[in-house]
């Protein structure tokens, strides 16, 4: 047929080449996905694990009139957290060690090997409640990449 713009095996073939561009893009979106994934994981073990060693092995062991309490934290050691999480994490992971006090808006202690700004694309935070002094605080490890 004369002045017929596409014809159905053209029309065909465009559908069938649209199809797998889509797909395509659909499955590399699938893995940036799981990249994502698999790097907030990881994240979220290493700031678990540091939260957990913190609590009871670097800041553990606070005694008041000569008994240790259990889950409660030496502020004097807080420099050895800092050296340990200085080995453990290196750039470009940032972290930060933040002990709130009695409300939220407290913060008693804070480090950080440059801190976890908005331009990271993945975070993860592990919280614990430590005694401090009597009181119950929270201390947050946060890291990111």
């Amino acid at each position: 047929m004369k002045g017929q713009l596409f014809t159905t095996d053209v029309l065909a073939s465009v559908l069938i080449v649209t199809i797998i561009i889509a797909f395509t893009t659909w499955e590399l979106e699938q893995v940036y996905n799981r990249a994502s994934d698999i790097q907030f994981e990881k994240l979220n073990s290493l700031a678990t694990d540091i939260a957990q060693m913190a609590v009871k092995n670097i800041l553990a062991n606070r005694t008041m009139n000569g008994t240790i309490l259990a889950n409660s934290i030496n502020e004097s050691r807080w420099d050895l957290l800092t050296a340990k999480m200085d080995a453990l994490i290196i750039p470009p992971v940032a972290y930060e060690a933040v002990l709130n006090g009695p409300t939220v808006d407290t913060t008693l202690s804070e480090i950080g090997n440059g801190g976890c700004s908005y331009a990271k694309t993945n975070a993860a935070v592990a919280r614990r409640v430590v005694y401090y002094y009597g009181g119950a605080r929270e201390l947050s490890i946060k890291v990111c990449a």
